[in-house]
């Protein structure tokens, strides 16, 4: 029989945080969550291990309301797990008791002995490793690259200027946010997210605004490919 190894920790949050010291919970996954199948056919061509990777958005109320695939080292995982996730019940995410959105990574483990692990880090972690674990990473025939991977590094064609409220200039809310976010095969700026100490007010701004940005579409080889990228923002700095 399968079973599902839940290992869900350090999920990154959007920059919905009430406080940047508050409590946080993880959202949880129910143990008696469908996990997906095995392809057939991938059992017919011999393949014994498999992975792939996906970001997702959990709501608040605890429903994965949005999924990115990330990488894959076979294309018909996509189907399965998407199907399977249809279902899944999840505790949300809270944030001093009150539940939240959240965003992760999700790595799906397939192994023909008859098992699936799955294992969830937040998506900055995905940013800092700058890669993906071998000896999986020579197996994958779709993944995110890092930007010195790409054949030249991102350029933003349409950008969007944080609302910075002169309210909050003049109350001393200032700083620096990193929004860490994918850039996909058309240049279109994906999942952003913030770490979860950034300033709540500043975070809510600087995300907003990058899902306005365009980029040139990034390649490698000449081949549209999605892209890992950062961009900071400072506010107050003179």
């Amino acid at each position: 029989m399968n079973k599902l190894l839940l290992r869900l920790f350090a999920v990154s949050a959007l920059a919905i945080f009430t406080q940047a010291n508050a409590a946080f919970e993880s959202a949880k996954l129910d143990p008696n969550n469908e996990q997906p199948k095995f392809p057939a056919q991938m059992i017919f061509d011999g393949v014994a291990d498999a992975r792939i990777i996906l970001a997702l958005k959990i709501s608040a109320d605890g429903i994965v309301s949005d999924s990115l695939v990330l990488a894959y080292t076979h294309e018909p995982l996509i189907r399965v797990c998407q199907a399977a996730m249809k279902s899944w019940k999840i505790t949300p995410a809270k944030m001093d008791g009150l539940p939240v959105s959240v965003q992760c990574e999700l790595t799906f483990n397939f192994h023909r002995e008859g098992f699936v692990e799955t294992s969830t880090v937040a998506i900055t972690n995905h940013f800092l490793s700058g890669g993906f674990e071998p000896p999986i990473e020579r197996q994958l025939i779709k993944r995110v690259h890092p930007a010195k991977e790409i054949d030249r590094a991102p350029v933003a064609i349409t950008t969007v200027n944080p609302l910075y409220a002169q309210k909050a200039l003049d109350e001393g809310v200032r700083g620096r946010v990193d929004v860490y976010f994918y850039i996909d095969e058309k240049g279109e700026v994906q999942f952003p997210s913030v770490y979860p100490g950034s300033d709540p007010y500043l975070s809510d701004i600087a995300v907003t605004a990058l899902k306005s940005w365009r980029f040139e579409t990034p390649t490698r080889r000449g081949r549209p490919v999605m892209v890992a990228a950062s961009q900071t923002f400072n506010f107050g700095s003179p």
